[in-house]
């Protein structure tokens, strides 16, 4: 018998809204994922499986909201939205690829691609992808003939092909979305609506739990006491989600000379040149290497070219993702504060926290944290008289260099004492009439009215 929906408990409802369906599953790419935590870097390197060195449409263009060859040639590192940085894997671009992403390692700083996912407006694109469902969920489902691996393969990149290309600009509008879409094995009317209420859930859950966990304001009286992995361990109690999960784990003797992927306990990363270039190999056999029956210089060569400890994580789906970097965060100790201009939460580097972050609103050309400190200032100005003094004068005196009235050499100069003027107003060794007096005289001025 079907129960209704509100006989479900919520960690089922959890759980089914994660889950996969015949028609769509949320596992398209298979990416790996590695966590630096010294620096608190986590990278995902992200799949080549749909990429080509050789396609047989020389005319066919890649989707390219992130151009390729700009990543290639951005001498290393190329800065995608301010927080995350791209590399490609690959010394030249493929001559066509299917996703602007895929060969790419995304860098960022932990709680980075949480807050930049929980902050896109989905909505934006959302109508168009309804169209193209729509338009598609009414072509009939083709079964596709595989008689081997390769017809596998080419079934799977077009069914994966159709997918990003319907969904590309609402994929792109956020990096974990872009980095972990979808696979939809064929359009129903029901595929993109699914998919949709699944972003939509996924950004509700991690927005409440975020403000639950590490929001140092919310309810302070009673949550102030707990450590956030507590506040989590109360959270999941309360709202039905789970306490643990699992992930796989892959610890590697080969791993990848990048420091972003070596743990501790490797060599460190200044000796490798000096046992690479020493390197001198020899006819005779060491003491181990004849008790083992190794050929000469076996041994002497694993010293000489280093292997590297890494351990890797293997992520397919955004709601993996999220829940991998949310339980770093709590590992790791990771602060949010919520900005006092725009309301939404940054990640608090060192001891010091700032009341904004350097988001740039929309419609906004100064970040936050420049339209804060200008209010700043703006209240310091009808509260400080000296201030106030200070810079009514400065206003008026470096508007006559414009017109040559003053030169900037002498204003230069008045300004660096009138700094000192002013400060010694706020100290109360002068008056501000006495600080008013001195800025008047500076320059000729018209007779002051009584």
């Amino acid at each position: 018998m079907k129960r209704e929906s509100y006989e479900y408990t919520p960690l089922e409802i959890y759980h089914a809204v994660r889950a996969n369906r015949p028609d769509i599953s949320f596992d398209g790419f298979n990416n790996k994922v590695f966590l630096d935590d010294e620096e608190r870097i986590l990278t995902v390197r992200v799949t080549s499986r749909y990429e080509f060195n050789e396609y047989d449409d020389e005319n066919r263009e890649p989707i390219v909201p992130v151009d390729e060859r700009d990543i290639i040639n951005a001498e290393g590192d190329f800065v995608y939205r301010d927080a995350f940085v791209l590399r490609s894997r690959s010394q030249k671009a493929p001559s066509w690829k299917m996703y602007a992403f895929t060969g790419l390692d995304v860098s960022f700083s932990i709680g980075e691609g949480i807050l930049d996912f929980c902050y896109t407006d989905f909505t934006k694109e959302q109508d168009s992808i309804l169209l193209l469902g729509a338009l598609f969920s009414s072509d009939k489902k083709r079964e596709a003939i595989v008689r081997n691996q390769d017809e596998a393969l080419e079934a799977e990149s077009s069914n994966m092909e159709r997918t990003l290309s319907s969904l590309d600009r609402y994929l792109y509008q956020s990096v974990y979305s872009s980095i972990f879409p979808p696979y939809i094995e064929h359009f129903t009317k029901n595929s993109i609506p699914y998919f949709i209420h699944y972003i939509t859930e996924l950004q509700k859950e991690m927005l409440r739990r975020i403000e639950f966990v590490f929001d140092e304001e919310f309810y302070p009286d009673e949550l102030s006491k707990f450590l956030p992995c507590e506040r989590y361990s109360l959270y999941s109690d309360v709202y039905g989600t789970p306490t643990d999960f699992t992930r796989e784990e892959r610890f590697t003797m080969n791993g990848n000379l990048n420091p972003r992927y070596l743990k501790r306990g490797n060599i460190d990363t200044s000796e490798i040149a000096q046992r690479l270039t020493s390197y001198e190999p020899t006819n005779k056999k060491s003491p181990l290497e004849k008790a083992l029956g190794l050929e000469a210089n076996r041994v002497k060569l694993f010293y000489h070219v280093p292997r590297f400890m890494a351990v890797e994580y293997r992520v397919s789906t955004i709601h993996d993702m999220l829940e991998l970097e949310f339980t770093k965060m709590l590992e790791l100790g990771t602060r949010l504060h919520k900005c006092k201009i725009c309301g939404r939460y940054f990640i608090v580097k060192g001891n010091y926290v700032s009341d904004y972050c350097n988001r740039i609103r929309e419609g906004q050309t100064r970040t936050c944290q420049q339209i804060g400190a200008q209010r700043k200032y703006d209240e310091r100005l009808k509260t400080d008289e000296a201030v106030a003094l200070f810079r009514k004068y400065y206003k008026r005196y470096y508007a006559r260099t414009k017109v040559r009235q003053i030169k900037l050499d002498d204003f230069k100069h008045w300004n660096y004492k009138a700094v000192e003027m002013r400060d010694r107003c706020q100290s109360g060794e002068i008056t501000p009439t006495e600080f008013e007096e001195w800025l008047y005289g500076s320059f000729r001025n018209r007779r002051k009215r009584e």
